[in-house]
């Protein structure tokens, strides 16, 4: 029996295997490319020597040893005549073993023999193999931030597009890798050469997803990009318009959309678009929709929107928006609650509850309604110094004013008393809070569960209460897990205070006021919903944790900002 007769029978054994169980094709994979390594010592020929290796090329990428099967290739490309090695089948064999090892610039320096037409190769070939490893290694030089050979492989599959049609999927998943490196450069350009090429082959420009777009607005944001921010914002808006991502088929972007560009904006400063924005999503989400799929929550600052009341007393940006909101109102545009809102639980983020109240008394002279948020703020105050007896009387006037507390409200009244170490109070609290058939937050239940550890055992009363809770809202899975700390958005928040800080002028305005911050008033920790410390109770105020103040020690401070409110809200203005 011949070397050649018995490599037939070494790759229809691989063939007929290929079909089964995965697991039974690795182990066929290993006996078969043993044997064939057998084969090599009893016929050492180089042409039967060829074949063989190229058994043992597929055996050990069938098997999931790619790094064998690229150490085999370059032995036998040391050890072959050129005329012997350049063929289709051989250097197909070393490319895969390449991407499968994810050893990219070998992958990359056998791809180019085949781009190159150092190995020739058929149509269908192509269509079949090469296309796909094109494409894999488009994104890999991607991933890798090798741009140049990104936009190689990537424009090869260009030049081949009468065989294989490249889609639009092709540059974005080149385009979100230049986008999360913050080469926004490369995004541009990738962006435009989609819409030449799909122009030219159907006669219009890519439609992207909302979801890719958001991707691309949330990179723009991070890298301050605001013509790119606003450029994406009107093409989310065009092709939202010809295609509805949402159920209700209304042809408005969703609200997670509107959401990402403010973030966005925000991020860059850009008060006056955010709050052009916000007021837009309350028309489109809020009490002035009349259509299906209305979402108050998506506008609230305790839920949708609380990004943004975070994102000013993180970077110390309260006195800009105020500004931006006077002037708003000067020019005769809209001053909704919402944007109210945001400027007054950022203010009450910072404990003090007379200028959060100043701003709360304001609404009526501005017109502008309260509504529960609004209360909410205050409420956050009076959490924040731990002010039971407080928090209860609030919550007493506004029903008494007809305003519905919500969940935000309930949790926070929870939380007053935990910080307060009043264990009736929370008692009485979740209490209320269940009777209203709202939703205990975990992080609540969490520090609660804290406050109950020390608990006398003939006196169970918060224990049984929590028990209650976590029994009735199905908690138990939820407790066991830790509370999201949501890294990514407090590492780009640092990063961003971090570049900004010297340009920004916040630096300025904290050593300005510094003199004149009132002793005692701290920003105080996240909502309930986001808290990760562990905090004991105490009856002082609260002190912020180490990762909302995004890196930096000192604080924004209030003097300034409370003789604009005082003056803004005079009567007649």
């Amino acid at each position: 029996m011949s070397a050649s007769q018995n490599f037939s029978g070494v790759d229809r054994s691989l063939g007929v295997e290929r079909n089964g169980p995965y697991a039974a094709i690795k182990q066929q994979a290993v006996r078969r490319a043993e044997q064939a390594a057998a084969l090599w010592e009893s016929y050492k020929v180089v042409a039967p020597g060829l074949q063989v290796h190229m058994a043992l090329l597929a055996a050990y990428k069938i098997a999931g040893q790619p790094h064998k099967a690229l150490e085999l290739f370059y032995k036998l490309r040391a050890v072959n005549s050129p005329s012997a090695m350049n063929q289709y089948r051989v250097h197909l064999f070393g490319l895969e073993a390449a991407i499968m090892a994810q050893n990219f610039p070998a992958a990359d320096e056998l791809a180019r023999m085949f781009s190159n037409h150092v190995v020739m190769f058929k149509s269908e070939d192509y269509q079949k193999r090469l296309s796909g490893l094109y494409r894999k290694l488009a994104i890999g030089a991607a991933a890798s931030e090798q741009w140049d050979k990104a936009m190689y492989w990537l424009q090869e599959l260009i030049n081949n597009y009468a065989l294989v049609p490249v889609q639009p999927s092709d540059f974005f998943a080149v385009m979100i890798h230049a986008a999360y490196a913050g080469r926004m450069d490369y995004v541009k350009m990738l962006m435009t050469a989609a819409d030449q090429h799909t122009q030219d082959q159907d006669g219009k420009p890519v439609v992207y997803t909302e979801d890719q777009l958001k991707l691309l607005i949330e990179a723009a944001g991070q890298a301050t990009d605001v013509n790119f921010i606003e450029s994406l914002w009107q093409r989310l808006l065009l092709d939202t318009s010809g295609s509805s991502s949402s159920k209700d088929q209304t042809h408005r972007p969703t609200s997670s959309a509107y959401q990402t560009v403010i973030r966005a904006l925000v991020q860059c400063d850009q008060w006056a678009q955010a709050l052009d924005l916000v007021v837009q999503f309350e028309n489109a989400y809020g009490d002035a929709w009349k259509g299906p799929g209305r979402d108050f929550t998506a506008v609230s600052v305790y839920h949708g929107l609380r990004f943004f009341p975070l994102a000013l007393v993180e970077e110390g940006k309260v006195a800009a928006l105020f500004e931006a909101v006077k002037a708003r109102k000067d020019a005769g545009q809209p001053v909704t609650t919402t944007l109210m809102n945001i400027i007054c639980r950022a203010i009450a983020r910072l404990g003090n509850t007379e200028a959060a109240g100043t701003v709360l008394q304001s609404y009526g002279v501005w017109g502008i309604a309260h509504d529960a948020d609004s209360y909410n703020a205050i409420m956050e105050c009076c959490k924040i110094n731990a002010k039971v007896v407080g928090a209860e009387s609030l919550l007493s006037y506004m029903t008494s004013k007809g305003i519905k507390p919500n969940a935000a409200t309930w949790n926070l009244l929870i939380s007053t008393a935990i910080a307060a170490g009043d264990r009736g109070a929370v008692v009485s609290a979740i209490e209320r809070t269940m009777a209203a058939n709202c939703k205990v937050q975990v992080a609540v239940v969490k520090r609660a569960k804290e406050l109950a550890h020390d608990e006398p055992p003939s006196r169970p009363a918060l224990r049984l209460a929590l028990n209650r809770v976590i029994e009735q809202q199905n908690l138990q899975d939820e407790l066991r897990m830790p509370v999201n700390v949501n890294y990514h958005q407090r590492q780009q928040q640092y990063q961003l205070g971090q570049a900004r800080e010297s340009s920004s002028g916040v630096g300025e305005f904290r050593r300005q006021t510094k003199d004149v911050w009132r002793p005692g008033m701290q920003q105080p920790e996240e909502q309930p919903e986001q808290q990760q410390v562990k905090q004991p109770p105490v009856q002082q105020p609260q002190q912020p944790s180490e990762d909302e103040h995004s890196g930096s020690d000192e604080q924004p401070q209030m003097s300034g900002l409370r003789s604009q409110l005082r003056d803004a809200f005079k009567p007649g203005r």
